[in-house]
């Protein structure tokens, strides 16, 4: 989650492996960096790609140009225990304005 005002959440997708280092077989190599587009209710993952090559300002700029949502400072996420689709976070905004948490 990119924890800034107009911050994007990611969902890194790759795919684990049963030979090569500890990293590989965790599927943390040649996956694809997904982000948030919410339209109310509804939400999409958006593809951003492969990223490894980008610096945050370009993944930022990848996103914005994808459409992706920006939310109030998103952090503290964390999957249902009960339900592994579904994912849960907060965003904490501003000392002034209402705070949400968010279920995708």
């Amino acid at each position: 989650m990119d924890d800034n005002q107009d911050g994007q959440v990611y969902f890194y997708i790759g795919e684990k492996r049963y030979a090569g280092n500890p990293v590989e077989k965790a599927g943390l190599v040649g996956g694809k960096l997904y982000a948030i587009q919410a339209n109310g209710e509804r939400f999409a993952l958006v593809s951003l790609g492969d990223v490894s090559a980008m610096s945050a300002e370009d993944l930022e700029q990848a996103g914005q140009a994808s459409g992706v949502t920006k939310f109030m400072r998103p952090e503290d996420g964390s999957w249902d225990i009960k339900n592994p689709n579904v994912f849960y976070f907060a965003t904490t905004a501003k000392i002034d304005e209402i705070d949400r948490c968010a279920d995708v």
